[in-house]
């Protein structure tokens, strides 16, 4: 069997949700390389996003080392919002102290005054550090993330959970908890949302007062953020169109192997035994995933928008080539995710854990 492309890795660290375009980048921006027309980032929140630093003043935070892990990997970017910063090209919507509802009072300015392409958002910190209404704080959050997705229709939000906060870590683990769910709410609403953990990114150590990162910290999540930017841009927000859709044009996250198969789609598809390694595709109807199925095939974790999963298993004892694996029923209107996790275990009979993505055929 031979290998085109050996390894595929994508750096996002908690995918959640992607959309399949029909041409690469959001809106058609930001996809043809350093020439191409920039994709507007406009990073929302509080002091964090703002860049609080170490020096008792605001830097850039995340933004810097974002906008240049994004040049590197080939997304021309142009950050926007009202705020100011130290470099005039990283402009914001970090608001010192804010809690969710005085940036709700701002969001529909800023949308209209900057037109985003992505709209990078992390907020609930102040709500929790001042107690303000905390068994509300996340219906506060979905009301804004919602007003983002009508107010600008067609933009990429990627909604982050908060970072650890020394001594409240209780409150911040209950406001958490309920981000993925939003996020799973709005892709079911049509809005092409996708939940990003920060939380997980950064531990309370790497925090130089107990609430703001440290610059390795600003560094560790602009690597996340990049990923999920990256994703978007080569990715866009359309979801698949009707047809075969063939494995290429899935969004994979961990490392993925792109081998020839002579009776496969199109002569290939994508296997992985590595643990937790995911598959995603965008889609707007009823959906079959096909695969390979053999002697060392392995379990695979099917969902949809973040919902329960379903256990599929690549075990077969003569090797079958675009087997059915799983039908999805359309789950309503809307833009839907398709999420394929390889679980690392296996049948008994079986001799490995590989999941092998071929195709997944997509109904209008």
């Amino acid at each position: 069997m031979a290998e085109r492309g050996t390894l595929r890795r994508a750096g996002a660290a908690a995918l959640v949700a992607v959309a399949l375009a029909a041409g690469l980048g959001p809106a058609g921006r930001g996809a043809d390389g350093p020439g191409g027309p920039p994709l507007v980032v406009m990073p929302m929140g509080d002091s964090i996003t703002l860049g609080a630093d170490e020096g008792g003043g605001f830097g850039d935070g995340y933004r810097l080392p974002l906008h240049d892990l994004l040049a590197a990997r080939g997304v021309p970017a142009r950050f926007a919002g009202g705020q100011p910063s130290v470099r005039p090209d990283l402009g914001h919507e970090g608001h010192g102290g804010w809690r969710i509802d005085q940036l709700r009072a701002v969001v529909d300015g800023a949308l209209d005054a900057h037109r985003p392409d992505v709209v990078l958002l992390q907020i609930g910190a102040n709500d929790i550090g001042q107690q303000h209404a905390l068994d509300r704080a996340p219906h506060r959050l979905h009301e804004l993330a919602g007003r983002i997705c009508a107010r600008r229709p067609g933009v990429a939000l990627l909604v982050a959970s908060i970072l650890p906060i020394a001594g409240l870590e209780p409150l911040v683990a209950a406001y958490n908890a309920w981000v993925p769910g939003i996020v799973g709410g709005l892709q079911r609403g049509g809005c092409a949302a996708r939940f990003v953990d920060l939380h997980a990114a950064v531990p309370v150590s790497g925090l130089f007062d107990g609430v703001h990162p440290r610059r390795e910290s600003y560094a560790r999540m602009a690597e996340v953020w990049a990923g999920e930017v990256a994703a978007v841009a080569r990715l866009g927000r359309t979801p698949a169109a009707p047809g075969a859709v063939n494995d290429d044009a899935l969004l994979y996250t961990g490392y993925w192997v792109r081998a020839e198969r002579a009776a496969a789609h199109r002569g290939d598809a994508h296997t992985s035994a590595n643990t937790g390694d995911v598959a995603e595709l965008g889609f707007s109807g009823p959906v079959v995933l096909r695969g390979a199925r053999g002697p060392d095939g392995g379990i695979a974790a099917v969902s949809v928008d973040g919902g329960p999963e379903t256990l599929v298993d690549h075990y077969a004892p003569v090797p079958e080539e675009q087997a059915v694996l799983h039908r999805s029923p359309s789950p309503g209107p809307g833009w839907h995710v398709l999420r394929i996790r390889v679980v690392g275990r296996s049948a008994p009979a079986s001799t490995g854990t590989a999941v092998t993505v071929d195709r997944v055929d997509a109904a209008p």
